[in-house]
């Protein structure tokens, strides 16, 4: 039986200002700068293994 495994863990980020468009095309300045935070006490951690002893491959995410 073979299988391969992978994993990925991300971590929710709240922006508070957007960019909103370019102030310079050509350099792709963003017109406004950016804030936001990042909340490393939550955590979202998703695995998916494969098998080759299954029919198919199934990847359901919501």
């Amino acid at each position: 039986m073979n299988t391969a495994s992978a994993a990925a863990s991300g971590h929710p980020n709240i922006a508070f200002i957007k960019r909103w468009g370019n102030r310079d095309q050509a350099l792709r300045l963003p017109r406004n700068p950016s804030l936001s935070m990042n909340l490393a006490g939550l955590e979202t951690r998703t695995t998916v293994t494969f098998d080759e002893a299954l029919a198919e491959d199934m990847f359901q995410f919501s």
